[in-house]
């Protein structure tokens, strides 16, 4: 895939599910619940509501497959090579740290005060089905985590309150300091009952102070994707996102 293409579907979104029916994650209109839909929203769930405002921004490489971020002396390289594939190359003070080949690409890259983190894919399709494993370096320690769990229809990770976060198909999985696994916490989406979803899309994630931003559309023609903003209860069994 050209790297144009690739950087055009990573603006629309990086994680899709395809449902050919009605999902069954789905409930219907607020104004309109059954008390067993009000028990499955209000029983050991995490809500997530709808923002009027979009997160601040996630970082993209440029049209060259590059990313020079100054402030830190770090720079991300994304070059095509003979295979019809790309090479990967992270670098700090003009030294290469890491490098992979023979990638398909990288999704957004999420920067906080410490750490640097994308997902690099191992396969991404025109319709935006993925497979990756998580990258993060901190600069400070300077190290690099890894992990080669196989996700699909990944995006970005992020880190917050001490843990890491990753999707994995409509799944959030939370992995700690040292990407060792927590759980994996299934995402819902309160819609109409009208509304026919045959695409989940998670396009990215974010967060704000301490609370964590999921980017999403119920359908892959209804772009752009809306943030929805919560708090993660560390008892949740299950991530409710409402309009």
């Amino acid at each position: 895939m050209k790297l144009s293409c690739l950087l055009f579907l990573l603006n629309l979104s990086c994680s899709l599910n395809n449902n050919s029916a009605k999902s069954d994650s789905t409930l219907s209109n607020k104004n309109n619940l059954s008390a067993k839909e009000t028990a499955f929203i209000a029983a050991d769930s995490s809500i997530f509501k709808k923002q009027k405002a979009t997160s601040s921004e996630l970082f993209l490489l440029n049209e060259d497959g590059v990313l020079n971020i100054d402030s830190l002396s770090i720079n991300i390289s994304l070059k095509e090579n003979e295979k019809d594939k790309y090479d990967l190359q992270v670098f700090k003070n003009g030294k290469s740290i890491f490098t992979e080949k023979d990638v398909e690409g990288i999704s957004k890259i999420f920067i906080n005060e410490q750490l640097l983190m994308f997902s690099i894919f191992s396969t991404f399709t025109e319709d935006g089905t993925n497979e990756g494993k998580a990258f993060a370096y901190d600069w400070v320690k300077n190290e690099i985590l890894i992990n080669k769990e196989k996700l699909t229809n990944t995006c970005n990770p992020v880190f917050l309150n001490g843990n890491f976060y990753l999707i994995d198909n409509l799944r959030l999985i939370q992995l700690d300091r040292n990407f060792n696994f927590i759980k994996a916490t299934p995402v819902y989406f309160k819609a109409n009952s009208d509304d026919y979803l045959d695409f989940f899309l998670i396009c990215s994630l974010n967060t704000e102070k301490k609370e964590l931003i999921i980017n999403f559309s119920p359908q892959k023609s209804s772009l752009p994707c809306v943030g929805y903003k919560g708090y993660l209860s560390s008892f949740a069994k299950k991530i409710i996102l409402l309009n």
